[in-house]
């Protein structure tokens, strides 16, 4: 079910009442719980160097926070087709400065998650790939580049996945000096961006922090009849903060972005 941890974590887990087995939500497999969805400071980290985690027919929860990379580098998530990942807090890929981590869903399932990718000063080539027909489900706002410097961080979508914000905004480059950091929609639909026409909603790119300022290059691809709809006339920004420019949204053989509402651009003497 979880390949790559050790037996010994979760047997010492459950026998501290951290962790529990419990039926799949989604009917596919045996599932394990971390922490108490009550409790508190639950967290599972996935660190070091070159470590990984499958999870396959069956389901991973935990009750907090899963960092993968928060002080090393090269550490990966897998979920495959019939396998499921709910972290019910923040789901952060690269850390603490730290490179090339990433999480691949491949035909399996995210839910209720916050994800940031590229989370501190030069978290950077951080990733998510999802494809096969693999879905994340949001439970608010997806943010690559969210601090200084973290730089080339990504997402990709590609081969018939679907990415749904549940009314939450996606934010791309959003601190000051936040470089190539870039979300690629291929052949798979971005739904529901967005709460309302509200400003601080929807979606942005290049300085959306509020000490944003330099934000330079990051881009949104949209290609091979990719979708992106908005939700509720949701804003979309392209450099919102002093000194962010070269950001960037392009359309290509089919790709559409629909249901936005104002959009802003060069906003804020960028």
């Amino acid at each position: 079910m979880v390949g790559g941890v050790p037996d010994q974590v979760v047997e010492a887990l459950m026998s501290r009442g951290k962790a529990l087995y419990r039926p799949n939500t989604y009917g596919a497999g045996q599932g394990i719980t971390i922490g108490d969805l009550f409790g508190s400071n639950n967290l599972l980290r996935i660190d070091g160097t070159n470590n990984a985690v499958t999870i396959t027919n069956g389901a991973l929860t935990v009750s907090a926070a899963l960092t993968i990379g928060n002080s090393g580098i090269s550490n990966s998530v897998t979920v495959l087709a019939n396998g499921t990942l709910t972290p019910n807090s923040s789901l952060i890929v690269g850390n603490a400065g730290t490179t090339y981590n990433w999480l691949k869903v491949d035909g399996g399932l995210i839910s209720n998650s916050t994800i940031q990718v590229g989370n501190t000063s030069g978290s950077s080539f951080n990733g998510v790939t999802v494809t096969n027909s693999g879905r994340i489900l949001m439970g608010s706002s997806f943010v690559l580049g969210n601090s200084l410097g973290a730089n080339s961080n990504w997402l990709n979508l590609v081969n018939n996945s679907t990415l749904d914000f549940a009314q939450q905004s996606l934010r791309i480059g959003a601190d000051g000096s936040t470089t190539g950091n870039y979300v690629l929609v291929d052949s798979s639909v971005i739904t529901n961006v967005g709460q309302s026409s509200t400003y601080g909603n929807g979606l942005s790119l290049g300085g959306t922090a509020a000490n944003g300022t330099n934000a330079y290059g990051n881009y949104l691809l949209i290609v091979n009849n990719g979708l992106v709809t908005m939700n509720s006339n949701a804003p979309v920004r392209l450099g919102n903060r002093i000194g962010a420019t070269a950001n960037s949204i392009t359309l290509s053989n089919g790709g559409q972005l629909l249901g936005f509402g104002s959009v802003y651009v060069g906003d804020t003497n960028s």
